[in-house]
């Protein structure tokens, strides 16, 4: 257990209500504010009102104060148990091991990565044919409303070689598991042997000498690694827009977008053009984009997937994921790639007692679980400022649980509310310290808006740092005490709904594919509102398809317990068992492999 002091906080005060300046500064159209703000930057003048409009646009102000008072008396970083001041994730309680209904697989499984497998096993599909399909589709420019491929580069020909390989070993009777065969593309922010690793970028574009540790482990198990999904350059736009590349849009509507930063991971699992693809998340870059696409998506517990050759792996923050169409194949991809560290990451794995190993066989059971003795947490606060439509979706994916024999409690996280300002600070000042050396040599490659991002996060001074640190360590606490009497914390998976592609900006300012994105606060927090808590205390949490409405899909978000992946999936295998994962399919979707 935590010591009581360490989540011991003077009492919050509400927002107060904005000023006459703060509301004038609300009604002013966003792109007349880049436009002042990029003429002030071209002066030189520009620090001040950067400062500004962070502060204001997460209440990092509202914080700081926060934790200034908490470090002048209430509780000192030294009085803390030393597990809060590392970057691993606390548990609040041992999984619990609820009782196990023995449901099999849930309905996902017929369109996705097991039904790839058993096609494959009874001989009706070749992994030649499924892949020559995939880069069929992929030449014709077969994307439905998405226009622009998720791709930003394909391996083709070492690709089908080792489908080949694959379609020999199934011959013989002897594949090499589930994955043997399985195209799964992953995010360009992962090292591809023969390939570049963008990172959304422009300039990135030598050929890499080695695979990630994600892409050998996937290799190493008979997985396609036929191509790069596309991100927003160095995963700084939850909305999925780039300055440099056409991005691929929302599935189910081109005007609206798919999500960042694993924008092209979402697009590819939604088209079916992959049962299985690989991303990243540090703010909710897997689960905002499977939200708004209508994808699953798995962020696991900080530590559990070694990120060495993940180009946005370096801060405290971010994890590989995966995004699919079920709850099962998460498990299988989770199952393949878990395990010891093979490279010396000290931020993702902190000296300290080991994480427990990987339950491979748990994770791939997990989905068939059931729910009944499940305990599942409301948070009210979130619910109540959630989208009409996807509250009453979430109102009936928790009677649904409860129904299954869930129990349903409503919680109090007191300090919830500030965890977007600290996570935005932590991944903005992780960020502009990771790109020191590409900002000298490559700056002005970049796009001008991330460089005005970059210059906020520059106001930042050292004590405020400090500060946010201290709110992530009573945070962690407060957390950890809460999920001593839950196992999974159900939040809302994207704050908004799916914004439109073209910037609200004025058109003088748009690039030649769409209009400049990261600097529209407003836009960018709403979509991550809720995709911190989870980020910054290094937890693990899904996304799943609970509904449409307003013809795009919601999705929610579920919150486990450190290390307690089987929790979040067997919760997720639940929803989807349910049957309110089964939303329509884009009209662009194509699986030669779905029943």
């Amino acid at each position: 257990m935590v010591p009581a002091q360490a989540s011991a906080l003077p009492p919050q005060r509400l927002p107060r209500k904005p000023g006459a300046s703060a509301l004038r500064e609300l009604a002013t159209p966003p792109g007349r504010r880049l436009e002042l703000i990029r003429a002030l930057d071209a002066l030189g003048l520009a620090r001040p009102l950067l400062r500004r409009q962070l502060w204001r646009a997460y209440d990092v102000g509202g914080m700081l104060e926060l934790a200034r008072s908490q470090q002048r008396g209430a509780v000192r970083p030294g009085d803390l148990d030393p597990s809060l001041l590392g970057t691993r994730p606390m548990a609040g309680a041992a999984p619990r091991r609820w009782h196990d209904a023995g449901l099999g697989c849930p309905g996902g499984s017929d369109r996705g990565v097991l039904a790839l497998h058993r096609a494959y096993l009874a001989g009706g599909l070749s992994p030649v044919d499924v892949l020559a399909e995939l880069l069929s589709r992929l030449e014709r420019g077969d994307l439905g409303a998405s226009v622009h491929s998720p791709f930003a580069c394909l391996d083709p020909e070492v690709a089908m070689e080792g489908a080949m390989a694959s379609q020999r070993r199934f011959g013989e009777g002897h594949p090499l598991g589930v994955l043997d065969g399985v195209p799964v593309p992953v995010k360009d922010d992962q090292l591809v042997k023969g390939l570049p690793a963008g990172a959304g970028t422009v300039y990135r574009t030598w050929k890499e000498e080695s695979d990630s540790v994600v892409v050998e482990r996937l290799r190493r198990r008979g997985a396609l690694v036929y191509g790069k999904t596309r991100c927003t350059e160095w995963g700084m736009d939850p909305a999925g827009r780039s300055p440099h590349f056409p991005m691929p849009r929302n599935p189910y509507d081109g005007n609206r977008c798919a999500g960042g930063s694993s924008t092209g991971s979402a697009v590819a699992v939604s088209l079916g053009l992959a049962p299985l693809a690989v991303g990243s998340d540090g703010g909710g870059s897997l689960r905002v984009p499977a939200a708004l696409c209508g994808t699953m998506a798995l962020k696991p517990s900080f530590g559990l997937i070694d990120r060495g050759g993940n180009l946005f792996g370096s801060g405290s923050l971010t994890c590989v994921g995966a995004m699919a169409m079920g709850a099962s194949d998460l498990a299988v991809f989770l199952a393949a790639v878990a395990g010891p560290q093979e490279t010396g990451d000290p931020i993702h794995r902190p000296p300290g007692p080991a994480p427990p190993g990987s339950p491979a066989g748990e994770w791939l059971r997990a989905p068939g679980r059931g729910v009944r003795g499940c305990r599942v947490g409301i948070l009210e606060r979130a619910w109540a400022e959630a989208e009409p439509g996807e509250a009453m979706l979430a109102n009936e994916a928790i009677r649904e649980l409860e129904r299954d024999g869930a129990s349903i409690v409503s919680v109090e996280i007191s300090l919830a509310r500030h965890a977007q300002a600290a996570g935005v600070l932590t991944m903005g000042l992780e960020t502009l310290a990771g790109l020191g050396p590409d900002l000298e040599t490559w700056g002005s490659s970049m796009g001008r808006d991330l460089l005005l991002l970059l210059a906020q996060f520059s106001t930042v001074a050292p004590r405020d740092h400090s500060a946010v640190r201290a709110v992530a360590w009573a945070l962690k606490a407060e957390v950890a005490s809460v999920f001593s009497g839950l196992d999974v914390l159900l939040l809302p998976a994207s704050g908004s709904p799916s914004p439109p592609f073209v910037s609200r900006c004025s058109s003088r300012y748009r690039s030649h594919h769409q209009g400049p994105p990261v600097l529209d606060h407003r836009e960018a927090g709403a979509l991550c509102r809720h995709s911190f808590l989870a980020s910054l205390l290094g937890l693990p949490a899904g996304s799943v398809p609970v509904g449409m409405a307003g013809g795009m899909p919601v999705g929610i978000q579920v919150v486990g317990d450190a290390w307690d992946e089987a929790s979040v999936l067997a919760v997720m295998g639940q929803l989807e068992r349910a049957g309110l994962s089964d939303i329509p399919a884009p009209a662009g979707r194509r699986c030669t492999w779905e029943n």
